[in-house]
């Protein structure tokens, strides 16, 4: 796929390392998620602490809506990455995570410690939650708001029939955000599908 705009040719960018694309994600993150969010990037703010046997790669609190937070566990992942084997498996310790409290409990003490000792961090965090103590909001937020957000390149066929089977878990945990990026030579565009701020529907 390329993108042309005004004349100028915009080549696909296919990812070859997920490192990379997990680069691309956390550095436009403002730009996918939007300015009322707040990703933790999960590998270096929170190290090695395993959620169902499986370390994600980030954090998400979506505080747009002052009604309704959202908390996601995010998993980036390449669209060449063979679904059932890798894909499937690392999402699935996921949902074991939810049903594990005390793995919960641990999220949320690594969590606090993190956002305490990062003044920058601690400061957006307030800005939502006001007076209210952020231990408690970590605690709550997790316990009510149970989601997994997908982060891929491109379209694995396999989910759809994934999420129909598996709707107690997939159908209703897991949102899929597809990004992808296009260069010219100099610049770049990044496409995301859906929005963000409609990834619940």
């Amino acid at each position: 796929m390329i993108l042309i705009q005004d004349g100028k040719r915009y080549d696909e960018k296919k990812f070859s390392l997920e490192a990379d694309f997990e680069e691309q994600i956390f550095a436009a993150r403002e730009t996918i998620f939007g300015k009322d969010a707040i990703f933790i990037d999960a590998k270096k703010k929170i190290g090695t602490l395993a959620l169902g046997n499986a370390i994600p790669d980030g954090f998400l609190f979506d505080l747009s809506d002052p009604d309704n937070f959202e908390f996601y566990i995010v998993e980036v992942e390449l669209e060449k990455h063979d679904f059932y084997n890798h894909i499937f498996p690392q999402i699935t310790k996921f949902f074991a995570f939810f049903k594990n409290s005390k793995r919960q409990k641990e999220l949320v003490e690594k969590l606090f410690s993190t956002i305490n000792t990062d003044a920058a961090l601690k400061r957006r965090f307030k800005k939502y939650l006001g007076e209210q103590e952020i231990f408690k909001f970590l605690s709550d937020l997790i316990d009510a708001s149970q989601n997994i957000l997908l982060v891929i390149d491109g379209a694995k066929p396999e989910l759809p029939e994934i999420t129909d089977t598996y709707s107690d878990t997939w159908g209703k945990m897991v949102r899929v955000l597809e990004v992808k990026k296009f260069d010219p030579k100099e610049g770049s565009i990044i496409t995301v599908d859906p929005a963000f701020e409609n990834i619940e529907f």
